[in-house]
């Protein structure tokens, strides 16, 4: 009894470890700018926490640009990345399972985008669900209220997200001092 605990206990934590939760930045990518002088466009790429699981597909999405990994973007945070201006096909791959197949399978969907030297974008990964097609994301663009909206309840991932972060939540304002009461100060 106790070597079969032993064994699904220790199954469990290498199953659990398998499993990434934090959004990692290939950064040895060539559309990536590492500089702050030089002429880049800023692109915030945002993943929500879903209201309930989907499974495998909520898995890291695996981001592309140029047919090469950009970006492993875990649920509930979002990662700043300066880019080369330019046109780039954004893709994003997720993992699914589909109604005809018990397997999970590896689905994409991709957009192309335009970005400009000096200029801000938001790309939400979108979900959508389909009967047969399983969960899948979209790349969209968003506006900035839209993302700092968002960007409240995530994570930012990456130093360079913290660095310039969506959303600073305010400072909370200083406590008040009570009244002074001069006769409890003479009955001190």
């Amino acid at each position: 009894m106790r070597s079969t605990l032993a064994l699904l206990f220790a199954s469990l934590v290498l199953t659990l470890a398998g499993c990434s939760t934090t959004t990692k930045l290939i950064a040895n990518h060539p559309a990536i700018i590492n500089s702050e002088q030089a002429s880049h466009a800023k692109v915030y790429f945002l993943r929500e926490i879903p209201e309930r699981s989907r499974g495998v597909a909520d898995d890291n999405l695996r981001i592309e640009i140029g047919k090469q990994p950009l970006l492993s973007l875990a649920q509930g945070e979002y990662s700043l990345i300066r880019l080369k201006p330019g046109q780039y096909d954004i893709v994003i791959f997720s993992r699914t399972s589909l109604t005809t197949n018990p397997a999970p399978v590896e689905v994409w969907r991709a957009r192309p985008f335009d970005f400009v030297a000096g200029e801000s974008y938001y790309i939400h990964t979108k979900a959508f669900q389909e009967e047969w097609r399983g969960f899948y994301y979209v790349p969209e663009s968003i506006g900035e209220t839209e993302a700092k909206s968002m960007a409240r309840v995530m994570t930012a991932a990456g130093e360079l997200t913290q660095a310039q972060p969506l959303y600073i939540p305010p400072t909370p304002a200083p406590a008040k001092s009570a009244p002074r009461d001069p006769i409890a100060d003479v009955l001190k």
